[in-house]
């Protein structure tokens, strides 16, 4: 009876480990979407509103969709560093702390690129950046739902098989 048990512990804990890399494929898509729609709001509001950052941030933070939305707040709540801080830095730590677990570093480097154009420059050069940075995640969007769509299933299979192949091999 506890062979039978371990067994079907081991198999189910190779089979989260699968299902678990799945997910976080879809997380990333889910931040990279968010991030794109999140950027057009913030084109409009710039170019548009001429709203401040602090504003921006609180806007972002109540609109944006899950996850991107818990960045914006993170920002929103560091803008009282700003006298201390620039805008800069404060979304390249912000960046840097939140994604990690969400995007791949050359997705973190295009926002944080952009971190360093928004508060510095005229309404069209942020405007100039900010919709280059959309293409790029456009394209990140592109690959990330490629790769789901290529290894998502096999992870999810590899991780079934590898919780099988224990379970003979240990029993």
């Amino acid at each position: 009876m506890l062979r039978i048990i371990g067994a079907i512990l081991v198999a189910g804990g190779m089979t989260s480990c699968g299902i678990l890399a799945v997910w976080k494929m879809n997380e990333r898509i889910r931040a990279i979407s968010g991030i794109i729609s999140s950027l057009d709001t913030l084109q409009a509001e710039i170019c548009f509103n001429l709203t401040n950052m602090p504003d921006l941030m609180k806007l972002l933070a109540k609109n944006a969709p899950a996850p991107v939305a818990s960045f914006f707040d993170r920002c929103s709540g560091k803008m009282h560093k700003l006298g201390d801080f620039p805008f800069s830095a404060i979304w390249a730590k912000e960046v840097k702390d939140f994604f990690d677990g969400y995007l791949k570093p050359q997705e973190r480097d295009a926002l944080t690129e952009l971190g360093n154009v928004l508060g510095k420059y005229d309404t069209d050069g942020q405007a100039r950046a900010i919709a280059s940075t959309r293409r790029r995640f456009e394209a990140f969007l592109t690959g990330a739902e490629l790769e789901k769509s290529r290894q998502g299933r096999v992870y999810g299979a590899l991780g079934v098989t590898c919780g099988l192949m224990a379970v003979i091999i240990l029993f």
